[in-house]
């Protein structure tokens, strides 16, 4: 993407980053309420994710990118989830419906527990930050939206 659009590497995997959180932020309930607590930083990644739309749908070519860049990151949820269920954990149901999900996860912590926040759902807990303190390494916070291809893989 970023040769088609004419930016450095870095700034192509910002973009995005912040595209592909900022979609699902919008589909979900509450989405920028989550993935930003603070009012004022959610404000300015709002509009943050605003000028990366706008930059995509006037560049037909950084858009292709993009486009191809959503389906192999959905791609390579799906086939996490396939794993799932060929190990018995997930149902093929279950798995099927959560492939129908976009899937950009929003962990965070409520009453000292890592919870995962995804798609029409109430969040999961994943651990105890007590028993696990390694959990806080999956935590997004205020600050900055983890890079797609760096947290794709935590």
């Amino acid at each position: 993407m970023a040769k088609a659009a004419n930016i450095d590497a870095k700034e192509a995997e910002r973009m995005a980053t912040m595209l592909l959180a900022g979609d699902r932020a919008n589909a979900t309930t509450n989405g920028w309420e989550r993935l930003m607590t603070d009012p004022k930083k959610r404000a300015a990644a709002i509009a943050e994710y605003n000028a990366d739309v706008a930059f995509i749908k006037r560049n037909p070519a950084a858009k292709q990118h993009m486009d191809a860049l959503t389906r192999e990151y959905k791609q390579y949820n799906d086939n996490l989830v396939d794993f799932a269920e060929q190990c018995d954990y997930l149902s093929k149901e279950e798995a099927q419906r959560l492939k129908s999900a976009p899937y950009v996860p929003f962990y965070r912590i409520e009453d000292g527990k890592v919870k995962l926040f995804i798609e029409k759902e109430g969040p999961i807990t994943i651990g105890s930050i007590a028993d696990n303190p390694d959990l806080k390494q999956l935590l997004g916070d205020n600050n900055k939206i983890l890079p797609i291809l760096s947290s794709a893989v935590q």
